[in-house]
């Protein structure tokens, strides 16, 4: 059985399409756009797809040129190859509107919240698959929960699963802390938009110099790959550092 599949990390402001191979999950092919949902979901007020099942039209005429480009390199695949769309995408205004997974969360992804989507795909193309994200009472995230369960799914983190504080960089920086295989609480700091909106002054506009070739000073792409884990044994149960009890 072939474990080869497609990925697409679909943020607010950036489209990620992946061919994934192998037990290793090694990514073999990549597309990369600023196509977002937002520029998506604004092309199809533009045009009059104001309710869901229209706006989901413009999302699968997108995927379905991306997809095509993606594999336009290689022959037909001798099997269908499923898609999981992760991200944005499933937001209120993606292709369709999830309900978010619970915490605690496990990290073998017995939680994660999915739906089968019906859009007009290529033949070869396996099941399409919209992943809901993960909310508490006081925060959300949609996209990241698939990166931890990948990340943390490593045999070199194991002992990390226990306990620990993951850190995710990125424009929207997420605290998560895991406790007994399972995500059960987590924080969203703007420290990557914050950076971005200072680097737009006269004196730490001068930075950039440090990323020759950049326009903006928002996080390098490389650091959206980037993760930092701390181990947590000291810290008595269900104290989280940095997280207070209310929202």
């Amino acid at each position: 059985m072939s474990r080869d599949f497609l990925s697409c990390d679909w943020g607010t402001t950036s489209f990620r399409l992946r061919r994934v191979a192998g037990p290793d999950r090694t990514v073999i092919r990549e597309i990369r756009e600023p196509a977002g949902v937002k520029s998506l979901y604004e092309e199809a007020m533009r045009s009059g797809a104001e309710i869901e099942a229209a706006r989901a039209n413009v999302f699968a005429r997108f995927l379905n040129r991306k997809v095509e480009a993606l594999l336009a390199a290689e022959k037909t695949p001798g099997h269908n190859l499923p898609l999981v769309i992760s991200g944005m995408a499933s937001s209120s205004v993606g292709w369709r509107e999830l309900p978010y997974a619970n915490t605690p969360f496990p990290l073998d992804g017995s939680g994660v919240r999915s739906e089968e989507l019906a859009w007009s795909k290529p033949e070869w193309l396996g099941p399409a698959y919209l992943i809901s994200g993960v909310a508490t009472a006081c925060d959300m995230m949609r996209g990241e929960e698939t990166e931890i369960i990948g990340l943390m799914s490593e045999a070199g983190l194991a002992a990390h699963r226990k306990r620990s504080l993951l850190i995710l960089p990125g424009t929207h920086s997420k605290h998560v802390w895991i406790e007994d295989q399972s995500v059960v609480e987590f924080r969203t700091f703007m420290t990557g938009e914050l950076f971005e909106v200072l680097g737009q002054g006269q004196i730490a506009r001068r930075f950039r110099r440090a990323w020759p070739g950049r326009k903006t000073m928002a996080w390098p792409e490389d650091f959206s790959a980037c993760a930092h884990v701390r181990s947590s044994t000291a810290v008595p149960s269900r104290t989280i550092p940095g997280f207070s009890a209310g929202c």
